[in-house]
């Protein structure tokens, strides 16, 4: 869902709205904070951490280039959904 959010924020930017964008990336760092909560995440809970800092710094600059390279980056947390990228 978190990769979904930075999508809707890419897709905003793209079409130079900001507003919609800014809404993405808070609805991104609510999952993200509710990820981090969960226990499971473990060892990976520094680079979530890492990555909400990120999300912040996105919020603020609203970088269309920076989104999608932190969205790429994301993806790269799930064995699957990289494995899909990286398919070819």
């Amino acid at each position: 869902m978190i990769s979904n959010e930075l999508n809707r924020a890419v897709n905003a930017l793209r079409t130079d709205h900001s507003a919609d964008a800014e809404k993405c990336f808070e609805r991104a760092m609510e999952l993200t904070d509710l990820t981090v909560a969960d226990t499971r995440w473990g060892n990976g809970l520094k680079e979530l951490l890492r990555f909400r800092e990120v999300l912040g710094e996105l919020f603020l600059s609203k970088d269309l280039r920076l989104t999608q390279l932190a969205l790429a980056t994301f993806l790269t947390f799930d064995i699957d959904a990289y494995n899909m990228l990286h398919d070819t």
